[in-house]
């Protein structure tokens, strides 16, 4: 199945948001990237884009969905937040004060 941003998202635009899809290397974009933001409420599958993340010492914000599977705890591996405010507050702290981030790649040990 492909997955490609549907119209309805593909129409939001922000200076610094960019939608893409059929990516070869993930390395690139986890290079400049500030944090990985993973909001499911449903799905299946590997998380291997969290654990990609991990090991490129980026940041994550997840759904407790999205991080389903994994041994990984909030505020230790990464941040949970299930409910949509809480969600985007996480993503503005983080974006905020980018130490945090680092921090939590510190206690991952990367």
């Amino acid at each position: 199945m492909a997955r490609k941003p549907n119209a309805k998202l593909r129409s939001f635009t922000a200076a610094d948001v960019e939608f893409r899809d059929d990516v070869e290397q993930i390395g690139p974009f986890f290079e400049q990237a500030a944090m990985l933001v993973v909001p499911l409420h449903a799905g299946g599958g590997t998380r291997l884009k969290i654990l990609q993340a991990f090991a490129s010492g980026l940041p994550v914000i997840s759904t407790s969905i999205g991080a389903e599977g994994l041994a990984v705890e909030d505020k230790v591996h990464l941040l949970l937040r299930d409910s949509a405010e809480s969600f985007a507050q996480a993503i503005l702290e983080l974006a905020a004060q980018p130490e945090q981030g680092r921090e939590l790649a510190r206690k991952r040990g990367l």
